[in-house]
C-alpha cells in the first residue's frame, strides 16, 4: 500500500515546477522537498521514495495528528529575512571575550536596530537567565549578521545569533537557574550544597550585571574566581565533547565568564568542524581568554572515556587544562544525530542534496551516541553534570539512548529531573518540537542530564 501511495505521489510531484495542489500532508511534503531542493526528474523519483518512508515512520511515531503539526513546522523557513518566517533567533552576547567585565548591551540594541528597525524591541530572553541572549518582540528577530565591537575591544564580534532552544543544554549543564532571577526551573534529584552555592554566586553576579548603569561601558578588572567555587585543584573543568560549529561552546564561556572561574576543553574530531569552532572561537575571543581557558582538541570523543578522562588531556603540555582538572566537573555531548529538520532545508543551505533521498530508520546513529555517552559519563567526576543533547525528533536517538544508558552504566550515573517552561516532558528527558505552543517555533532539541555518582568503572565493566 505505501508503494502504490508513493507511485502516486511520483507521478504528482517529481516535477520540480509542479503546481498540483496537495492532496494529504505527504504530498505537501513531498510537493516542499522536490521543489524547494530542485531536484531533476530521477533525483526527484528517488527523494520521494524515501520521503513517503520519512512520513511513514514518523506519523507511526507521533500519530496522525501530531505528526502533520509537527511536520508542517519543520517546513518553516529558517531564521532568516524571508517573508512569513516565524522561527525565533537570539543575539548570544560575547561578555566573556573583551577587555570589559562585562559589556553592557543597550549600545548592542542601537546597532541591531539600527541594521534592522527602529521599531524592533529587543528584550533579554526571560527563560534563559543567567545567561545574557537577546531576542526581539515575542520572540522574533532576523537573522543578525555577525557585526565587529569597537576598536577598543580587539576587534571581536559582540553577539552570536542562534536557536534559543540550543541555550536550554547549557542551562541543564550549570543547574544554574536562580529562582529570583529566571522563570525557567531545573530540579536536581539529591542536589547538594556545593551546587546550590554555585547558583548562588552565578545568580548574584548576573542581578549585579543587570543593575549596573547600561549606558556606560564597564572598563573594572576581571573578576577573580569566588572562593567559594572551590581551590584550583577542584576548579571547574567543562568538555564539550562535541564543540562545533561553536554556540552552546561561547554560551558554556558566557556561564563561566559569569561565574569568574573554569576552563574548558572544546573538542571536534571532524577537521573541516574544528576549523569552523577554531574560527568562531577567533572571532569572540580574545587571545588571552582563549590560552586560559580554552583547549581545542581533535579527538574521538569515546577517547575521554578511556582512564576518567585523562589519556588526551594528559598527552597536551603547555595548556590550560591540568591533568589535575580532570575528571571533568561538567560534560556537555551535543551528539551528531539526524538533524531531520535540516534535512528539508533548500539545497543552496544543504550541500549534501541527497541526505533525504538516502535517508532510512537504522540505529548507526543510536550506536555512535551510546558509545560517546557512556564516554561522556566516564570522563566526569563525581557529584559532576552530564548533559546529552540532540536536534533529532527521533525517540531511537533521544529518550531510548538514554534509556539504554541507564541500562547500562546506572551505577555510575542517575538521571536529573529537568523542567523547563518551554518545550514538553519525554520519559527521561525534556523535547522543544517547534509544533508545541509554548516553542514559539524554536528546536527540535531533545535533552538529558545526569548526576555521576561513581569515579569507579568496575561495576560499570561488569554492567557492560
Amino acid at each position: 500500500n505505501s508503494m502504490k501511495v508513493s507511485s502516486r505521489i511520483i507521478l504528482r510531484f517529481s516535477s520540480s515546477s509542479s503546481t498540483k495542489v496537495p492532496k494529504s500532508f505527504q504530498e505537501e511534503l513531498c510537493q516542499h522537498v522536490v521543489n524547494y531542493q530542485q531536484l531533476s526528474e530521477k533525483e526527484g523519483h528517488n527523494t520521494i521514495k524515501a520521503v513517503c518512508a520519512f512520513n511513514d515512520y514518523f506519523q507511526n511515531v507521533y500519530g496522525k495528528k501530531r505528526w502533520e503539526s509537527l511536520g508542517r513546522a519543520l517546513l518553516l523557513p529558517q531564521a532568516d529575512d524571508s517573508p512569513g518566517r516565524t522561527r525565533s533567533t537570539a543575539g548570544l552576547l560575547n561578555i566573556h571575550g573583551t577587555n570589559q567585565e562585562v559589556p553592557q548591551y543597550d549600545w548592542i540594541k542601537a546597532k541591531i536596530k539600527k541594521k534592522h528597525s527602529k521599531a524592533l524591541v529587543l528584550t533579554q530572553i526571560p527563560w534563559a537567565k543567567p545567561l545574557v541572549a537577546l531576542w526581539g518582540d515575542q520572540g522574533q528577530i532576523p537573522l543578525l549578521p555577525p557585526s565587529r565591537l569597537d576598536d577598543d575591544s580587539n576587534g571581536l564580534y559582540d553577539y552570536y545569533c542562534i536557536d534559543p532552544a540550543s541555550l536550554l543544554p547549557v542551562l541543564a549543564l550549570f543547574g544554574c537557574m536562580d529562582k529570583n532571577m529566571s522563570t525557567i526551573i531545573n530540579k536536581d534529584v539529591g542536589e547538594n550544597k556545593k551546587d546550590n552555592n554555585t547558583r548562588s554566586v552565578l545568580g548574584n553576579v548576573i542581578a549585579s550585571f543587570l543593575s549596573k548603569d547600561s549606558n556606560k561601558h564597564n572598563t573594572s578588572k576581571e573578576k577573580q574566581p569566588d572562593p567559594s567555587l572551590g581551590t584550583a585543584e577542584e576548579r571547574m573543568c567543562v568538555l564539550d565533547m562535541c564543540a562545533a560549529p561553536g554556540g552552546k561552546t561561547l554560551a558554556i564561556l558566557q556561564a563561566m565568564t559569569l561565574m569568574g572561574s573554569g576552563v574548558m576543553v572544546a573538542n571536534e574530531p571532524s577537521p573541516i568542524r574544528r576549523q569552523k569552532l577554531e574560527r568562531v572561537l577567533n572571532q569572540y575571543c580574545t587571545a588571552a581568554k582563549r590560552g586560559s581557558s580554552i583547549l581545542v582538541t581533535k579527538y574521538n570523543g569515546v577517547v575521554f572515556g578511556k582512564n576518567d578522562g585523562m589519556i588526551p588531556v594528559m598527552a597536551l603540555s603547555g595548556s590550560c587544562v591540568t591533568p589535575e582538572d580532570v575528571p571533568f566537573s561538567h560534560v556537555l555531548l551535543d551528539a551528531p544525530c539526524s538533524g531531520e529538520r535540516h534535512l528539508l532545508l533548500p539545497r543552496q543551505k544543504n550541500k549534501n542534496k541527497n541526505l533525504l533521498s538516502n535517508w532510512k530508520d537504522n540505529r548507526k546513529n543510536q550506536k555512535r551516541q551510546l558509545s560517546l555517552l557512556k564516554a561522556a559519563i566516564a570522563a566526569c567526576r563525581e557529584e559532576g553534570t552530564i548533559v546529552y543533547s540532540t536536534c533529532s525528533i527521533n525517540p531511537r536517538e533521544n529518550d531510548d539512548v538514554v534509556e539504554k544508558v541507564l541500562s547500562k552504566r546506572g551505577s555510575l550515573a542517575s538521571l536529573k529531573e529537568l523542567d523547563f517552561c518551554i518545550g514538553e516532558r519525554t520519559k527521561f528527558g525534556w523535547i522543544i518540537l517547534p509544533d508545541h505552543p509554548s516553542s514559539l517555533g524554536l528546536g527540535p532539541m531533545y535533552i538529558a542530564a545526569f548526576r555521576r555518582l561513581s569515579n569507579s568503572m568496575k561495576n560499570a565493566d561488569k554492567e557492560t
